[in-house]
């Protein structure tokens, strides 16, 4: 069931991204949306990680993301 929301959640998330304009609040909410449907598709595989592996794996997931979002914007402008 998680990996439907997720897919559906990535797929709404990247056509309201596609569809606004870039900078606008409706393109960032879209795009944290997008990380957020991107953890919910990949809880179903957290089920065999320890609590803190899980920890270390969601900082550094994270981390890349925000990453990816600052080249992203930096690019954009």
């Amino acid at each position: 069931m998680k990996k439907i929301i997720g897919i559906i959640g990535l797929i709404a998330s990247l056509i309201v991204q596609g569809f606004s304009a870039s900078g606008s609040l409706t393109h960032e909410i879209a795009m944290a949306c997008l990380f957020v449907f991107l953890i919910i598709y990949n809880f179903e595989h957290a089920k065999d990680f320890s609590k803190k592996s899980l920890i270390v794996l969601g900082a550094i997931f994270i981390a890349l993301m925000l990453g990816i979002y600052q080249l992203i914007s930096f690019s954009g402008d």
